[in-house]
């Protein structure tokens, strides 16, 4: 008895290898924004932590002293955490390309439009730029609390902006690649209710 084999026609493989292909197109390039977007995130817990280590070790009224402007406080507080944070170029308080543009970070040229959601807003020509040696591209924006009293000031508070992919790379976009940090007597957090606790408190 003659045994009968079953095959597809060339048709069919075409058919089936062409629904394959586009399924994949529709798919793998959600999956990999949703994987660049978890990456972006851990990295950015990484260098929070780094951030608020170093800023333990600043002494904050000793390098505020003496500085009247909030870009000088900003550029002297950056220049402290030089000393305990490795980074791979320090701009500092002037305008340039190389770091942290402010030009893709505002909206007009004085305020943040990364800061939206927060109550308290910093202007970006008062921030010193900075790129960490992993590639992260940081503002720090500096405001003291009371500058008529640096030495004895009641507190003190600030911001740090980070692009963790550089500038050149991904969306420039809050939570997906450019990350808000505050800065206060108690070293560098997450603001409450802000996008970044909201995605640093998911698994």
């Amino acid at each position: 008895m003659l045994k009968r084999f079953v095959a597809f026609t060339l048709a069919e493989v075409l058919l089936v290898a062409g629904i394959a292909g586009f399924v994949g197109a529709l798919t793998i390039p959600n999956m990999v924004k949703s994987y660049q977007k978890k990456a972006n995130v851990a990295k950015a817990k990484a260098v929070l932590m780094k951030l608020d280590a170093a800023m333990q070790q600043v002494d904050v009224y000793k390098t505020l002293m003496g500085k009247t402007t909030d870009s000088a406080r900003s550029a002297a507080i950056l220049n402290a955490l030089e000393e305990h944070l490795s980074f791979r170029l320090v701009c500092g308080a002037t305008a340039n390309s190389i770091c942290f543009t402010t030009t893709n970070m505002t909206d007009t040229s004085t305020v943040n439009k990364f800061d939206a959601q927060d109550n308290d807003k910093v202007k970006s020509a008062d921030c010193a730029k900075a790129i960490i040696n992993d590639g992260t591209e940081m503002a720090l924006c500096f405001e003291h609390l009371n500058p008529t009293d640096k030495e004895n000031a009641p507190g003190y508070r600030g911001k740090i902006f980070i692009d963790v992919d550089g500038r050149s790379k991904g969306p420039t976009k809050r939570g997906e690649d450019i990350f808000s940090f505050m800065i206060s007597g108690s070293g560098v957090s997450v603001r409450q209710n802000n996008i970044e606790a909201d995605l640093f408190s998911q698994r």
